[in-house]
């Protein structure tokens, strides 16, 4: 056999030079892994760099990974590990070799540098094969291969997950952060990249994000190298995907956030400004249905729109309560009030008149092409009372300064829009 002479002795002394000089790049995908104490190692670049020690030299061994051969060097006393995913998963003294260079300076002429470059590949990898496994219905990862840029280590190591056909600014972020902890979150575009090619957003927009992430039901992810001894890829990548799914909705929300048309040059908060009903919205139902499948967190989407809706709301209530102390009409002001879920409609105030009018509040941080939904007790609701309902469409919602877009449509006028069912009550009668 190949591989008789080399020992014991010569696979721990070459498991010692592999982690002063790291792994080759090309031998990183692996399937066997060998286990030399609390490390592990490519199967056959172990037992390559075993074979030149025993044999005294540099020429590398011509042999495919066998079982008999991999008996042999479980023979010698080392486990043998398999990973389908042809790659191991992360360990915490790669990390940790990481971190010692994170955030420094990276010179070509240091040797030192070079051999941290080396030792650091594997992370690199990793987080790679994490994003692209990790994917779930309409999104992508933006492979990424450096550890470096502008002559430094990368303080952080990480992959972008965008939506398809989105704006790229928002993403999702999965790598390895400054405090050595697998992380995932959701993110967008903060400065340029690429030499000025990938520009950052304005700031009122990254200001705009934040404030909505911060208040929003949603927490990013750390897994500290303690807590990641209880994952292998199978559970990792099962629950980023699940990450994605509960987040989904609030990516949306964001990307539509991010593309509010910038109100705020105007200096103005709590105000409405108004548009045109659309000629034309889009229509969700009348898509082509592919009937794939397609997992949604429907309880985080609620929290999402409900969210979104209440702001709305409040906007609506300040602009209204402000016409009415405007023409002169303080007391009816002061009624104008939220009213419970399941009256039928969203707030009660009054026109010039002082006649109620009952308003239902529709609010979207996207266009105004987006369309809107009512429920059947809203509709009932609005086919009771059409001389006094309104629909206030609130588009291009500004999280920061709060202020949108407005057009309104009477409960007259609903019935000039197309009312299309979205759900269907299956039920059984006797009556015939």
């Amino acid at each position: 056999m190949k591989l008789a002479g080399i020992t014991d002795s010569h696979i721990k002394l070459a498991a010692k030079e592999i982690d002063f000089s790291g792994i080759q790049h090309n031998s990183i995908n692996n399937k066997y892994w060998v286990k030399v104490g609390k490390r592990e190692y490519p199967f056959k670049y172990l037992t390559n760099e075993a074979y030149k020690l025993a044999n005294n030299t540099k020429e590398d061994l011509d042999f495919q990974s066998t079982k008999p051969y991999r008996d042999y060097v479980e023979g010698l006393g080392f486990k043998i590990k398999f990973y389908p995913q042809n790659l191991n998963f992360f360990k915490g003294y790669e990390i940790e070799d990481y971190n010692k260079v994170a955030g420094l300076k990276y010179r070509k002429s240091n040797d030192e540098n070079v051999r941290y470059s080396k030792l650091i590949l594997p992370n690199v990898k990793k987080i790679n094969f994490w994003a692209a496994n990790s994917l779930i219905e309409d999104f992508y990862a933006q492979k990424d291969n450096h550890w470096q840029w502008s002559g430094t280590f990368k303080s952080y190591l990480w992959i972008r997950i965008y939506r398809k056909g989105g704006s790229k600014k928002v993403y999702f972020v999965l790598g390895i952060n400054e405090d050595g902890n697998l992380s995932i979150h959701l993110n967008c575009q903060r400065s340029n990249h690429t030499g000025g090619k990938t520009k950052a957003l304005p700031q009122h927009l990254i200001n705009n994000f934040d404030s909505y992430l911060n208040d929003a039901d949603y927490s990013p992810k750390y897994i500290t190298p303690e807590i990641l001894k209880n994952y292998n890829w199978e559970t990792l990548i099962e629950f980023t995907q699940n990450y994605f799914y509960d987040y989904a909705s609030l990516y949306d929300e964001l990307e539509s956030l991010i593309k509010t048309i910038d109100l705020t040059a105007t200096k103005q908060q709590f105000t409405l400004f108004p548009s045109n009903i659309p000629d034309e919205t889009k229509s969700y139902v009348n898509r082509q249905r592919s009937f794939k499948g397609q997992k949604t967190n429907w309880s985080k989407k609620q929290v999402v729109s409900s969210k979104l809706g209440l702001l709305g709301e409040e906007l609506v209530i300040h602009i209204e309560r402000k016409k009415l102390e405007k023409i002169g009409l303080t007391d009816k002001a002061e009624k104008v009030e939220k009213k419970l879920d399941g009256e039928g409609y969203d707030i009660l105030s009054f026109d010039e008149n002082e006649n109620e009018i009952y308003i239902e509040v529709k609010t979207t941080t996207g266009n105004s092409d987006e369309p809107f939904y009512l429920s059947i007790n809203e509709k009932v609701f609005c086919d009771l009372n059409r001389d006094k309902y309104m629909i206030y469409r609130l588009h291009n919602y500004n999280y920061q300064n709060k202020t949108a877009k407005i057009y309104k449509v009477s409960g007259k006028e609903l019935y000039t829009f197309d009312l299309l069912p979205t759900n269907f009550e299956v039920s059984k009668s006797t009556q015939k």
